[in-house]
């Protein structure tokens, strides 16, 4: 009788049947409360129901009739967690690491424990222990890391710890490069000097990578960075003095302009909480893990503005922050963890009514899922919004416009005139500008739609020279180019 109820319960337990659940196992209890299943169970349904009391009491009458009853200690340590008992949790999981030392469930969460004890060092020691069994582990990584920057100035036995995660990043990135993915191979260098600034390697490779994407100043600046790190060496400063000449030679220079203090109309994006809704889950605290990761990639992509909000699990308080920092849309996700996967789930809302502007979901597996999925939302997302250029310059037909190679164009580009402001915001505020903007027909009849005369058609400008942020341009339509003038904005004309 007790292991039907127990099988029972169990059952429904996992089809989250929770009154159900209950039921049976109840019964079991009745006829033997010292039984360690039983008591397991009803620990698990009541750590599911956010009884962490009751919960605690079960797991560990379980545990005085069988004292190694590792599931009994897996969901315990969780319920520490989420009681702040980190000093318990700490020594029950050296307990679990040292019964099974190939876990790396258990380096993460003893890793996570010891450092809110105050031991970070010992912490990120357990971490590393698990990254040389496995290097591409996500959860150790990033944990390892943020460990590493958070207590970087105050102890130095985390310091010393920097090179070793750093050479990860290199190797990554040199693998990325290998596959010609040059975004994610910034992002790699970039994470690899933020643990090791003055690694000469990293910063050589992300040089290199600047000077073939055209990003003369970044190279440049990452150039005058490496000569302190090497000062006998004299290809460097060769380097320096070249690129200085022909920085003056570029088109922002022969003109006068300052590239790096052009405004762009930009849609300003406020990333606010992930939840996780999956009750066990690898990483304890995956949803502010994977936030992070998104941020970052998100802040690389030159054609978003985005901000971090810190607020609460809620919803009309975080909107009301997003809004004092005047950004027009607002992220919220979830992120749910699996054996192996993690399903990602991001919804964007436009704050001016309020309504979700857009859903994109992701299942990705694999070691690398987090950054993967994190590098391929965040260039989903930027597809979302259109790059607004401004005219800031005109000589007859010949204009200068705020954008460049960092927004991903080129010579030969055209784009289209929006003949008024007014003409502009009905642009930005359509639900369905995605697909306007990625259809030149649709994005033509749009355009002439918002004009005052239809009858002029629309001036195109087609780039004849580029720098990384400014662009020389030339009016292609040959009537009314009179029309184009100073502050006028544009955007690209789909091929």
């Amino acid at each position: 009788r007790i292991t039907a109820d127990l099988k029972i319960g169990r059952s429904y337990l996992m089809l989250n049947k929770y009154a159900k659940a209950l039921y049976h196992l109840e019964i079991a209890e009745e006829i033997d409360n010292k039984n360690p299943k039983t008591n397991l169970y009803l620990g698990e349904y009541h750590y599911r129901q956010k009884d962490y009391v009751s919960s605690e009491k079960y797991l560990k009458t379980a545990l005085r009739v069988s004292p190694t009853y590792v599931e009994a200690m897996d969901i315990l340590f969780q319920v520490f967690y989420e009681m702040d008992e980190w000093e318990q949790a700490k020594d029950l999981l050296e307990k679990l690491l040292a019964m099974n030392p190939g876990d790396l469930r258990y380096h993460y969460h003893l890793g996570l424990a010891l450092e809110r004890v105050g031991e970070p060092d010992r912490g990120l020691a357990v971490l590393i222990e698990g990254l040389r069994d496995d290097a591409g582990n996500e959860g150790l990584r990033f944990l390892a890391e943020s460990i590493y920057h958070k207590y970087y100035w105050t102890n130095m036995k985390v310091r010393r710890r920097g090179a070793y995660l750093a050479a990860y990043w290199f190797r990554k990135g040199r693998n990325y490069l290998r596959q010609n993915l040059t975004n994610y191979s910034i992002f790699a260098f970039r994470r690899g000097i933020r643990l090791d600034p003055n690694n000469w390697r990293i910063r050589m490779e992300l040089a290199k990578v600047y000077k073939s994407q055209g990003l003369d100043q970044m190279y440049l600046d990452e150039l005058k960075v490496l000569r302190p790190l090497s000062p006998a060496n004299r290809n460097i400063n060769d380097e320096i003095r070249f690129t200085q000449r022909a920085l003056k030679r570029r088109l922002a220079r022969r003109i006068g302009i300052n590239q790096y203090d052009q405004p762009r109309v930009q849609p300003k994006l406020a990333l606010v909480f992930f939840e996780s809704n999956h009750d066990f889950h690898y990483h304890f605290g995956v949803n502010r893990f994977y936030r992070e990761i998104l941020y970052t990639t998100l802040k690389m992509r030159h054609r978003l503005n985005v901000v971090l909000i810190q607020g609460k699990k809620n919803f009309k308080n975080d909107e009301a922050i997003a809004r004092d920092q005047k950004a027009d849309y607002m992220i919220k996700g979830t992120v749910r963890e699996t054996k192996g996967g993690v399903h990602i789930t991001l919804r964007i809302f436009n704050l001016k009514d309020g309504e979700a502007f857009r859903t994109l979901k992701i299942n990705q597996r694999g070691s690398s899922r987090f950054l993967s999925s994190a590098l391929h939302l965040a260039s989903r997302v930027e597809k979302l919004f259109p790059v607004i250029g401004q005219i800031i310059r005109k000589n007859y037909k010949e204009v200068y416009l705020n954008i460049g190679r960092r927004q991903g164009y080129k010579k030969g580009d055209r784009f289209f005139v929006i003949q008024s402001t007014k003409a502009l915001n009905k642009l930005l505020a359509l639900s369905n500008l995605p697909r306007i903007m990625n259809n030149k027909q649709l994005l033509r009849q749009t355009l002439l739609s918002y004009s005052e005369d239809p009858r002029h058609g629309l001036q195109e400008i087609r780039i004849t020279d580029i720098d990384e942020n400014v662009a020389k341009g030339r009016i292609v339509t040959s009537d009314f180019f009179n029309q184009v003038n100073i502050n006028s904005h544009v955007i690209y004309k789909p091929r």
